[in-house]
């Protein structure tokens, strides 16, 4: 491929390797022992929710957001550059659609879109799209605060994993492994929240997805 332009590379990844990689994830699902906990937290909103995670722990998420929020749409906020394509692809195959653009008060475009948006769940990685690594941002929390959508940490942790040597130390589960799926509670954003109370909530969503890691972490070992 070194005939081919940088451009024509990545129009070549984003047309099969999404394809290959959603298959994978999928039958690698499969050979998986999942337990749960949380899911009454999802289950029992009838409002539209944020489903926040932190971006290493996404790959085997789109399933757990079908037990979640059974019946339920969702659209992921992904970058406009080529990562966020290409998860975008990815996570098309699961049914999950995507938003374009910047999380953060600059992002109008993307805030216009969210305003727009009826009967659909968000997702979000706070610590997304190249870190650093499990910080939260605080645009998870003004989304919040100007949709009325409250928050919903989750996470997963498996027995046996690879954990990449990438910015976010992305975990890939081994097949025929044990997993656990984990919901916290919901935060609620106020519609007058301060700027200082900006900082506590972000802090507080990153302490709980936190927290939820090393939870699923220790659980998973006693499965």
């Amino acid at each position: 491929m070194k005939f081919l332009s940088k451009e024509k590379k990545r129009a070549l990844i984003i047309r099969f390797l999404p394809n290959i990689l959603s298959k994978f994830q999928k039958l690698l699902f499969k050979t998986i022992s999942w337990k749960t906990e949380g899911l009454e937290e999802g289950n029992k909103i009838e409002t539209p929710v944020i489903i926040a995670f932190f971006h290493g722990r996404m790959m085997m998420l789109p399933f757990f957001y079908k037990l979640l929020r059974p019946n339920r749409k969702i659209k992921m906020i992904v970058s406009s550059h080529f990562d966020g394509d290409l998860v975008g692809k990815i996570v098309s195959y699961h049914g999950i659609g995507t938003l374009k653009g910047s999380s953060t008060r600059g992002g109008v475009k993307l805030l216009k879109e969210i305003i727009g948006l009826k009967d659909f769940d968000i997702g979000i990685t706070p610590d997304g799209p190249k870190g650093p690594a499990e910080k939260v941002k605080d645009g998870v929390i003004f989304i919040s605060k100007l949709t009325g959508f409250p928050i919903l940490p989750v996470t997963y942790s498996v027995k046996k994993k690879k954990i990449l040597n990438t910015w976010d130390s992305f975990i890939v589960p081994k097949p025929f492994t044990k997993g656990l799926f984990i919901c916290g509670e919901p935060i609620y954003v106020p519609k007058d929240i301060s700027d200082e109370k900006f900082k506590y909530m972000s802090q507080m969503l990153e302490d709980r997805l936190k927290g939820l890691n090393t939870l699923a972490d220790e659980l998973v070992k006693k499965i």
